[in-house]
Formats: C-alpha cells, structure tokens, sequence
C-alpha cells in the first residue's frame, strides 16, 4: 500500500503532463478560426445555391458530410427558410442523406 501511494502521485503527473502536450499540439495544428469560418461561410453559400437550384421538386436530399463546417442546426435553418420539412435520414452509398420534403 505504501509503494501506491508512493507511485500514484508520479502517475498521475505523467498522464497530466501527456494531456497537456497532446491538448497543446492538437490545438497548434488544428485549422486558424479565421479559416474555419470561411469554410462555414462558403458551405452555407454552396446550400443556398443548392437550394434555389432545387425549387421545383418536391423532395430534397442534402448530404451532411457536403456540408461538415455547418452544423446541423444550420442546415436545418437554412432547409426550413426554402420551404422544406425534415422527413429522414440515411447513410447509403453517397454519405449521410438528410431527406426533405416540400412542405
């Protein structure tokens, strides 16, 4: 019992020293929030554009995995304002299908 309690506290720094390095180069790496944002705004613009081009059938499919720096709140906001309702989802062959209706 005395050499765990001797142990533990070493363990526990390594494995805190280990999280701070990794938490520290994942975030050096990741995408500026700057681009990020960009990105949100060109996706947004590519589902609009999608949208209009899509006003005369009935039925809609967006694939989430076209449209990843969006979240899917957005899509769903973005959809609705078109005149769709929220029917299913799907994975198949494409990706991950967000079917709409014409409401």
């Amino acid at each position: 019992m005395a050499e765990l309690l001797r142990i533990l506290p070493i363990v526990f720094m390594v494995w805190t020293l280990v999280l701070v390095v990794y938490l520290s180069f994942s975030e050096m790496f990741r995408a500026p929030r700057f681009v990020r944002k960009a990105r949100a705004k060109r996706a947004g613009k590519r589902l609009a554009a999608e949208l209009s081009a899509s006003a005369g059938p009935t039925d809609l499919v967006v694939y989430w995995d076209r449209y990843r720096h969006l979240s899917k709140f957005e899509i769903f906001a973005a959809v609705e304002q078109a005149g769709f309702l929220f029917v299913d989802q799907e994975l198949n062959e494409h990706g991950w299908a967000l079917n709409f209706t014409k409401a």
